[in-house]
């Protein structure tokens, strides 16, 4: 009764309550998916699927595409798509252009990139981060491969989610006529460079900015020793 009563005399003076979303990752991507009417989410650089597995858990419920290069990781990948009616693997990586591309798979799979680690990732994570093979992957735009990707949506709004380790700008340079309808976006953006030549967050965020795509959350992946953010999650919507 005392928050009804509360309810009706801010009413009265032409004020309402609203619950305000907790600042964090999934809340936003949840608003974010609501607002944009998201029906489609390309998952690149999946890994073992823990996205897609994430967006599941948050009740996203419309179509996941998972590109993941790395042959151990897609074999589990494609065990956990194939187990789920709406979410499809691409054993792929993407790039500014379609060729192939030795990448560098270390003893944590999860670090593997096109890149060479930096002397600040091996001091950061020791032989987590060491090469441990590599193997000679298929890299596609994703201008050649999203006609696939939205199949049978008739109004397709896509939410395009990079982990790329250090090829996050690459993906979107193959991407010029699928990003008309690419409406959000998530970029895991470094503070710290742990990959040799990689961009830094302010010129990743620069590009996208140029682009039309706008922050709407910033949240720490990891930190070192010293607690200083080593990368972020950017998330962005299109404003124009």
């Amino acid at each position: 009764m005392t928050k009804r009563l509360v309810k009706k005399v801010i009413r009265s003076f032409g004020y309402r309550l609203k619950k305000l979303p907790v600042d964090d990752l999934e809340e936003n991507l949840t608003s974010l998916f609501r607002d944009l009417e998201i029906n489609c989410v390309l998952d690149v650089g999946a890994h073992f699927g823990e996205y897609g597995q994430r967006l599941r858990a948050m009740g996203y419920e419309s179509r996941i595409v998972s590109f993941e290069p790395v042959k151990a990781s897609f074999e589990i990948l494609s065990r956990r798509a194939a187990a789920d009616g709406n979410w499809i693997a691409c054993n792929i990586a993407l790039g500014s252009s379609n060729s192939t591309a030795e990448i560098n798979v270390p003893t944590g799979s999860v670090l593997a990139s096109f890149l060479e680690t930096s002397a600040y990732s091996k001091a950061q994570y020791g032989s987590f981060s060491e090469t441990d093979h590599k193997e000679v992957v298929k890299v596609a735009t994703l201008d050649s491969s999203f006609e696939q990707c939205i199949q049978g949506i008739e109004s397709p709004r896509v939410f395009l989610k990079m982990d790329t380790q250090g090829f996050d700008l690459q993906v979107l340079a193959g991407a010029d006529e699928s990003a008309k309808v690419v409406f959000g976006m998530q970029s895991e953006v470094s503070v710290k460079k742990i990959y040799e030549g990689m961009p830094d967050w302010i010129s990743a965020i620069g590009v996208y900015k140029s682009l039309g795509y706008e922050i709407t959350g910033l949240y720490p992946v990891n930190r070192d020793k010293n607690m200083l953010v080593i990368e972020f999650d950017c998330i962005l919507r299109k404003c124009s």
